[in-house]
């Protein structure tokens, strides 16, 4: 056994160099090793992957409309088990949609009114009627549709645009010579800005109805009252322009009408001033 600075060393696997104090104190390994014991490696978790699973496909849906192209069916899947680690992710498209079979739509509609007429007499009180007809369209409502067989309407409830019961008379009037008469209010026009030259001039948008004047003799047309006119506040207006439009001549006359840019010819909006240049 050999001795170094401050102990003895020898014996079981080699020697150990320790510090103390200064002095360098040789051991047998199998001192240190005594008691202790050294973790040269620990447990962990590497996680497997996991793919996006999802669930079949659920039934087609009924169409979102009873009639016309715009229905669609509807079907969707459901997303089951998540994605997990490197797992497949799961599709985007979780819902798919197709046409439903085309079905035409019916409707009833209203004929435009006859005219007034005072039964017996050329004048004074009277009545004008209109019927309902069957129309067909593809329910986009781009299109008016055409009237078809009372038949194919047979099944819907006698009814226009949520009317009941239907309106096919009212009492009206018909003017007498010398008489004046004002027509009905008509609708109320789209919304739109004062405007010049396209421009807006900041005054609001409105929307207008009028009253044209009836008379039974063109020449006390100039005897009765100024059309009347209506004037609302509305939202979401836009410029329209109104110029007169003439027709050919024929026999040293011809027709003149006011017309808005949009296409449709009006009762009134152009200004007096340019017709006298037509």
């Amino acid at each position: 056994m050999g001795r170094g600075r401050g102990g003895v060393w020898g014996g079981v696997g080699g020697r150990v160099v320790v510090g103390d104090g200064g002095w360098d104190v040789l051991v047998s390994v199998g001192s240190c090793l005594l008691g202790e014991k050294w973790q040269m490696n620990s447990s962990c978790v590497v996680e497997c992957p996991v793919n996006c699973q999802l669930s079949d496909w659920s039934l087609w849906s009924g169409c979102s409309h009873s009639c016309g192209l715009a229905g669609k069916l509807l079907r969707r899947r459901t997303v089951v088990q998540a994605p997990q680690g490197d797992g497949r992710p799961c599709p985007t498209q979780v819902e798919q949609w197709k046409p439903c079979p085309v079905k035409p739509c019916y409707r009833w509609r209203y004929s435009p009114w006859s005219q007034c007429a005072s039964e017996g007499a050329r004048c004074g009180d009277g009545l004008r009627y209109r019927n309902v007809t069957c129309f067909v369209s593809d329910g986009s409502g781009r299109e008016p549709g055409s009237p078809v067989d009372e038949g194919l309407c047979g099944e819907l409830e006698l009814g226009v645009d949520g009317e009941r019961p239907v309106v096919l008379e009212e009492s009206c009037a018909v003017p007498c010579p010398g008489e004046c008469y004002l027509t009905d209010w008509t609708a109320w026009s789209p919304c739109q800005l004062n405007c010049i030259g396209g421009s807006d001039l900041g005054l609001g948008a409105v929307q207008v109805r009028s009253r044209a004047v009836v008379a039974q003799e063109p020449e006390n047309l100039l005897a009765c009252p100024e059309q009347e006119w209506e004037a609302r506040p509305c939202t979401e207006g836009r410029c329209l322009e109104y110029r007169w439009m003439a027709g050919s001549w024929r026999s040293a006359s011809r027709q003149v009408w006011c017309q808005r840019s949009d296409g449709l010819n009006v009762t009134g909006g152009c200004p007096p001033t340019t017709r006298a240049h037509l």
